[in-house]
Formats: structure tokens, sequence, C-alpha cells
């Protein structure tokens, strides 16, 4: 894959294929955006709420939001500073209460599928937060709105007065926690932690240290992916003399629980393509499992290795 020309600032914030750049804080925000474009693949019509509390390394994180108003109404999302770090929390964990459109159950009259919430807040105001952010914990998180808190850690104390890391306070919290490397990880993990909340019910924490808030680097973002397996995922591509094996075979040259996974995937991403390059048939050929997911089998024999195809990505 190449990337194409960039012509604006915006599109860390908008290209949707190629390679964007982009800084830790730029990436906390791209998060938001990623997280109301997967929900929408997947026939999902979510909000999200952000409140927190500034603070190094998370001191310019409001601004930016901020900055990309506009964009982030685009999304449906609502940024509100709190008051303090504790006021925040309680306002997030609020957003977890609602139901859906004609549902029982929920608090107040739901317009959305779900509301995901956002926290931020440095190391100190994780303290001064926990009776907040254990609460919300016990109270619980929304299957399809989920709740994450983004703590930012002075490890070297570059702006701190003391030096910070939260891991402890957050195990104590009994939030499972993540820790990107670089703004490309802030992205996947972002949406990975989305998804841990909802089907946990727990909230889930990104822990952001300085070097990554600060720092900058370039991330893939992908339309077109393009896996390896063994023996084919799919009954339809595990195949003999140009015939489909019987049932006497297929459970020794398909893996049945891979192609469902597959299939699950790329029926949640109706833009997004997928191709499977798999062998142990010796049965060249392809099948369109689905539109946007084809499997492609290899042909050599045993002896004579060949060069099948070049696919240029």
């Amino acid at each position: 894959m190449t990337a194409a020309h960039v012509s604006t600032l915006d599109e860390r914030y908008r290209r949707q294929d190629g390679t964007i750049f982009l800084t830790g804080i730029q990436a906390l925000v791209r998060m938001l955006l990623d997280r109301a474009r997967h929900d929408e693949r997947a026939g999902l019509r979510t909000a999200a709420y952000v409140s927190g509390y500034e603070g190094s390394p998370l001191a310019g994180y409001d601004l930016e939001l901020a900055r990309q108003a506009g964009l982030l109404r685009e999304h449906r999302v609502t940024h509100q500073p709190g008051v303090n770090e504790e006021l925040a929390a309680t306002a997030v964990s609020g957003t977890q209460l609602l139901g859906r459109p004609g549902e029982q159950g929920g608090v107040g009259d739901a317009i959305y599928d779900g509301v995901t919430g956002v926290w931020y807040g440095k190391a100190p105001g994780l303290d001064r937060a926990t009776d907040a952010l254990r609460h919300a914990n016990l109270i619980g998180t929304s299957p399809t709105g989920g709740a994450v808190a983004l703590v930012g850690d002075d490890p070297a104390a570059k702006s701190s007065t003391v030096p910070c890391s939260s891991e402890l306070a957050l195990a104590d919290l009994g939030l499972p926690t993540f820790y990107p490397a670089d703004a490309a990880e802030v992205l996947l993990h972002g949406l990975h932690a989305v998804e841990l909340s909802r089907a946990s019910g727990l909230w889930s924490a990104i822990k952001v240290a300085t070097a990554v808030a600060d720092g900058a680097a370039t991330a893939e973002i992908f339309d077109h992916v393009v896996i390896a397996t063994h023996v084919p995922p799919f009954k339809e591509a595990c195949w003999y003399a140009g015939k489909i094996s019987d049932d006497d075979w297929l459970p020794h040259f398909s893996s049945r629980v891979v192609g469902e996974a597959l299939a699950a995937a790329m029926r949640a991403r109706p833009d997004r393509r997928m191709t499977v390059l798999c062998g142990h048939t010796h049965g060249r050929g392809t099948v369109n499992v689905l539109p946007n997911l084809t499997v492609q089998t290899g042909g050599a024999e045993y002896g004579a290795p060949e060069l099948q195809e070049l696919l240029e990505l």
C-alpha cells in the first residue's frame, strides 16, 4: 500500500486508507472518530462524551479537542471539560446508565444506541478521582457504550512535581489497562479498550506516558487486509482435483472456527476487504465467500514449488 499525497493537515483525522502522521495527543482525538466509524460499520448509531481535567502529559488534549470541535460534532462526540477530575468521572459514569431507543430500563429518553464515555486526567488526578472511578466501575458499563479512562503518566517528572506511574492504582481500581508504545498503538488500543469495556462491564484504562503523548509517529490505515492460513478456513475453498472435499476429509483439511470468525469480522466491516491466502489443498483456486472476503488457495505439488501470483499491496 502506498500513501496518497497529503493535501490538508486534517487528513490525519479523515483519511481512511494509507499512511498518516500524528502525535500521541492527536491519536487520542482520532481514537474517538475511529470508534464512531467502527460502530457505524457495525450498524450502531452511537455517540461519545469526553470529560476530564487537563494536566501534563495530557495538557494539550482538551485544546486539540476544542480545535477539532466541528469534526467531533460530525461524529456525535461531545467534549465538556470538568471542574475537577472526580466530577468529570461522575459525569462520564452517567453515560453508561442510558438505555437504547425503544428499550425499557435505561435512564432518560435515549436517541443513540449507546454512548461511549471517556475520562482524562494525569496521575495525581487519578489519585483524587479514585472514589468516583471506583464507584463508576462498580456501577458498570453499557454493552453498546463503554467507558475508558485516559491516564497521563510522567515517569521522569518532566513537568510534574513527582514521578508518576499509575499501574498499581489502576489495578487496585479493577481497571484492565492498555499501555500503547506510540501514536499508532493508541489508535489500535483505543478500539480494543472500548470493546473490552463493553464486553466485560468494566471501565478500561489507557496509560499514556509522556513520550507517547509528546511524541509523533506514522500509522497505517488499512482498507484491505491480507492474511495467511495453513488450511482453508471455509469448506468452499477446500478442494482436490477440482472438487470440494467430502465431509469425511473436511475436518482434517479446513478450519471452520477460523472461517466463522473471519466472516463475522467482514460482515461487520462492509467497507473493508480481506484476502485469505492458504494452501494444504494442492488445488489452485479462488472463492468469494462474501463480497468483501476472498480466499485464494495454492496449487503447488510436493517437490515442485512455484510462484503462483504477485500481489500488490
